[in-house]
């Protein structure tokens, strides 16, 4: 409950981090995670000798790790109208269910004839779907900036599938590019924007 007056808006609802901080927050995450992924990648044998772990393995606990590390920042310490705006829990579905894909995968739960469809696919279809939401129902923000991810998304797929064996070598850094570059463009585009924020009209003077 709120002490403020009907028609009027909470002063706290904004206290914490905004969604220009959060949405930083998940770009350099996502950065820091594909090209982590991509090092793995290109270096298969590196992991096992270094951690005593395979490459897959390693990857799936950091994004595991990384993600629920995110949440708690955002639930903790990000204002009322982050954690409680549909965007936050539509990703947080949508990242669940690539995270339990890939766990699947790792575990042995899946079989061996979708196994190679289960680690990328599941993420590069998130962010095609995320996004397309994102540009239809964002509020306020460059919605172009996600419709645009939304198509390097698709992009990336359609790649995959064309070039397999080329794509594969550069695939997970292309991936960081779609997971950060929209976000931090409707950062850069938004906080750009020199239109004043709405301000709340004048009550009528009689003549």
């Amino acid at each position: 409950m709120t002490n403020a007056e009907p028609g009027t808006v909470d002063s706290t609802l904004h206290d914490g981090l905004n969604v220009d901080q959060v949405l930083a927050l998940v770009a350099i995450v996502g950065l820091f995670g594909w090209g982590l992924t991509q090092y793995v990648a290109w270096n298969p044998g590196s992991t096992l000798g270094t951690v005593g772990v395979e490459g897959t393995v390693l990857v799936l606990l950091f994004w595991l790790l990384a993600t629920m590390a995110t949440a708690a920042v955002i639930l903790g310490a990000g204002s009322r109208a982050v954690k409680y705006g549909p965007p936050f829990w539509l990703w947080g579905i949508l990242v669940a269910v690539a995270m339990t894909s890939n766990a699947a995968v790792v575990t042995g739960l899946v079989p061996e004839s979708v196994v190679r469809y289960g680690l990328w696919h599941p993420w590069i279809g998130v962010y095609a779907a995320g996004y397309l939401v994102m540009g239809i129902v964002a509020v306020d923000r460059t919605r172009l900036a996600y419709f645009v991810g939304c198509l390097l998304a698709v992009i990336a797929f359609v790649s995959w599938a064309a070039f397999p064996l080329e794509s594969r070598t550069w695939m997970f850094a292309l991936t960081g590019v779609v997971h950060a570059g929209p976000v931090l463009a409707d950062v850069a585009l938004t906080s750009a924007d020199p239109s004043p924020p709405d301000q709340p009209a004048e009550p009528a003077r009689n003549p």
